[in-house]
């Protein structure tokens, strides 16, 4: 019988299964990719694996389970072999706007007959409540012709001329109305739109499905999608790659990697531009906390033409001096920047070499590092931030 499984049922089949499925699960290096090597980072400097390979290799340490996420732009898929590839689960679209997607229900039949859990996703256009409640009613009737027995995702790409709250709001609405009916759901999108056009915090009752193709995202996701050029057998052509983490992403703690060539290039500047003397064969965090608050206290009196002295913890005065800065994304470089970086490098937010500009990869490390830290999620460095980060 085609239809939706009972929403009890449905949690405790998820459950009860999800160890299963880890167990047998390897993901998959996204397709296509040389072998891991070194790459400029824009400062003359070769280190690092390609961002792809980083966020493979990052996806295998999360230790969840594969699945992909398919339209009709992949066009007639063999299921049969998809199920033979590893893969799990498959989030499928159902509907864009109020058109729907031609594939969905051969897709989610025959992705579920072949033993793969089954989910949907719908890409949003709306721009009101009219037009939301249109796109709503497209995908219910695509649903309730399959099978479902995973999460059904808002997908959220543009905000359409929508402000943070009223884009939110609307969300918000949509989430509710197709829980409402029945189903479990989940918000898509990348880590910065979020950070752009959202209010993250007045969704926190939604799984997150996060799409980053060069690090792990930092936002408490259940579900990352860390590649858009992964291959599966029975598939012609790229597709995405996700990896859903134990327990939906509840407790999950993100495991931080230095990277050794960044760090050395790190201490190396920090010794040779302010006289400092780290070890450099050895990671001694309270080594480069010390040096980074006597070199931001160095900074302050260059810049600021002051003498407040340098001090190995960011003292109130320097931290009024620092906050009165105005940091504007894509505006604002140079040392006092590039400080910052390198302690949202050590603490995992910041995942290349540091080069002074406050830039959209920046900006987003300072929202993961506020979010994660229990700080108005905004991306923007202000006194609060401060006082978290550099202590």
């Amino acid at each position: 019988m085609v239809g939706r499984l009972n929403p009890l049922r449905r949690v405790a089949a998820l459950g009860m299964t999800f160890l299963m499925l880890l167990a047998c699960t390897t993901l998959r290096r996204p397709g296509g990719l040389p072998p891991a090597q070194n790459g400029g980072d824009g400062r003359g400097l070769n280190i690092g694996l390609s961002a792809a390979s980083k966020s493979w290799e990052s996806a295998q340490r999360v230790g969840g389970v594969m699945g992909i996420d398919v339209s009709q732009w992949q066009g007639l898929i063999n299921w049969s072999q998809v199920a033979q590839d590893n893969v799990k689960y498959v989030m499928a679209r159902a509907s864009i706007g109020e058109e729907i997607d031609t594939h969905f229900v051969y897709n989610a039949t025959n992705a579920y007959a072949n033993g793969l859990r089954v989910g949907a996703y719908h890409y949003c256009k709306f721009t009101d409540e009219t037009s939301m409640r249109r796109e709503l009613g497209a995908l219910l009737y695509q649903l309730r012709q399959v099978t479902i027995d995973f999460p059904i995702a808002v997908d959220v790409e543009a905000n359409r001329g929508l402000g943070r709250a009223e884009l939110t709001r609307l969300v918000t609405l949509f989430a509710r109305e197709i829980q409402a009916a029945g189903y479990d759901v989940m918000i898509y999108s990348y880590a910065n739109f979020f950070r752009d056009y959202l209010d993250i915090t007045s969704l926190r009752d939604y799984k997150l499905w996060l799409a980053n193709y060069s690090s792990e995202p930092a936002l408490g996701q259940a579900m990352w999608q860390y590649t858009s050029h992964g291959t599966v057998y029975g598939i012609n052509g790229r597709v995405d790659i996700n990896v859903l983490y134990p327990d939906w992403g509840v407790g999950y703690q993100r495991t931080v990697l230095v990277n050794a060539d960044i760090s050395r290039y790190i201490k190396e500047a920090i010794n040779s531009y302010y006289s400092q003397d780290i070890d450099l064969n050895t990671l001694n965090m309270n080594a480069i906390n010390k040096a980074v608050s006597l070199a931001l206290h160095t900074e302050i009196n260059r810049q600021f033409g002051v003498n407040i002295g340098a001090r190995s913890e960011i003292t109130q005065t320097a931290h009024a001096y620092l906050s009165s800065i105005g940091y504007v994304k894509g505006r604002t470089q140079g040392n006092i920047t590039w400080l910052y970086q390198v302690k949202l490098f050590y603490k995992g937010f910041f995942h290349s070499a540091p080069n002074g500009v406050f830039d959209d990869a920046t900006a987003l490390a300072v929202y993961e590092f506020q979010y994660n830290n229990g700080l108005p999620a905004t991306g923007q460095i202000n006194s609060e931030t401060l006082w978290a980060l550099l202590r």
